[in-house]
């Protein structure tokens, strides 16, 4: 049996996945910290805690998922329902991350929202669906030369957004 090549408007969308996915990481990774240094007013060492323990749930948590992963069986597929479900959380905690409501602020309680949000967002729901995500081109395709094409379609979109969101936070930063 002849194996499924993937074409190429498999291999742009897959690099486009690969593009949102690092627009939302890479705004975090690049501004999160000035956010929370500069608009939450937490010190930096404070702030720097925040996401060392963040790395830390992300093992726990990437190691988890992994393992309910490779468990589903759906109608959709092992990884799709993760990637479809999970995009929406993602996106209101990426918003949540960079806002925190005056109530909050005024009660003292900016750090918790800090970690709570951080967590949820680059630990919980990235996991949920970027881990899926990664995994989804060995589901379409056991040919290594097919899975090797989606490979540097995702890595092209991914570079693509970590060249914008450097030019974007670069020029907001200073």
């Amino acid at each position: 049996m002849e194996e499924k090549k993937v074409g190429l408007k498999e291999r742009i969308g897959y690099g486009f996945g690969g593009l949102g996915m690092q627009l939302a990481n890479k705004t975090v990774s690049q501004y999160l910290l000035v956010f929370f240094t500069n608009c939450l007013f937490l010190n930096a060492k404070t702030a720097g805690a925040i996401f060392m323990w963040g790395r830390v749930v992300d093992a726990v948590t990437d190691i988890i998922m992994a393992n309910i992963s490779d468990k589903t069986k759906t109608k959709f597929g092992t990884y799709r329902p993760y990637i479809l479900y999970g995009t929406i959380p993602l996106a209101l905690t990426f918003i949540f991350a960079f806002f925190c409501p005056s109530i909050v602020q005024a009660n003292g309680h900016t750090l918790i929202w800090a970690y709570v949000f951080y967590f949820l967002e680059a630990s919980v729901f990235n996991t949920i669906t970027g881990m899926n995500y990664g995994a989804l081109a060995s589901a379409v395709t056991q040919e290594p030369i097919e899975r090797s094409k989606l490979a540097s379609a995702r890595n092209i979109g991914e570079s693509a957004a970590t060249l914008l969101i450097g030019s974007v936070c670069m020029s907001t930063v200073t």
